[in-house]
């Protein structure tokens, strides 16, 4: 029997590389990280042409990262531990001391209505702000944080609002 080997230089080089980087894979990590650090725009360009070719391939691996972070650093995803992160990432540097100092300040009550907020997870107190400087504001409760955004912030619409309630008030009376 004569057996053909199909196997191209670039396919074994391939393999060869693969058992290499199982047997040394410390080695590997420091080899790449160093090159990442050393080629940004290199990989920033490799990076973007795979998130393009292959969305659903990419997302995979960002899921399979994002599992093993988690699994291996617990003490990250508390609510207690990504709620300074989050505040910090979308509102700047001292958000979530201004939050403290401003709920110390309103004695824990909505700046609106004046209702007492409690703090219960996601429903507690929402950092009020101006979404084009990011200027902070003061803390509101839910249903005031989502009525002030949905009258768009505007003072125009607001009076408006006030007034068609007024006028309808007078018609009921």
């Amino acid at each position: 029997m004569i057996r053909i080997n199909v196997m191209t230089n670039d396919l074994r080089n391939v393999l060869k590389s693969r058992r290499w980087r199982a047997n040394n894979l410390e080695k590997h990590s420091l080899t790449q990280t160093a090159w990442a650090s050393k080629n940004k725009d290199k990989r920033k360009a490799i990076v973007g042409r795979w998130k393009d070719s292959d969305p659903e391939g990419w997302d995979r691996v960002q899921r399979r990262k994002s599992r093993k972070y988690k699994v291996t650093h617990p003490e990250n995803f508390t609510s207690e531990a990504r709620q300074p992160l989050h505040v910090k990432d979308r509102l700047g540097i001292g958000a979530y001391e201004h939050f403290n100092a401003q709920m110390n300040i309103q004695k824990n009550r909505c700046a609106i209505c004046h209702t007492h907020i409690e703090f219960k997870g996601k429903t507690s107190g929402h950092r009020d702000h101006n979404h084009e400087t990011r200027q902070l504001r003061g803390v509101l409760c839910n249903r005031c944080n989502v009525g002030f955004g949905m009258f768009r912030e505007s003072v125009e619409i607001l009076n408006a609002a006030i007034d068609y309630k007024k006028k309808w008030e007078d018609v009921n009376a």
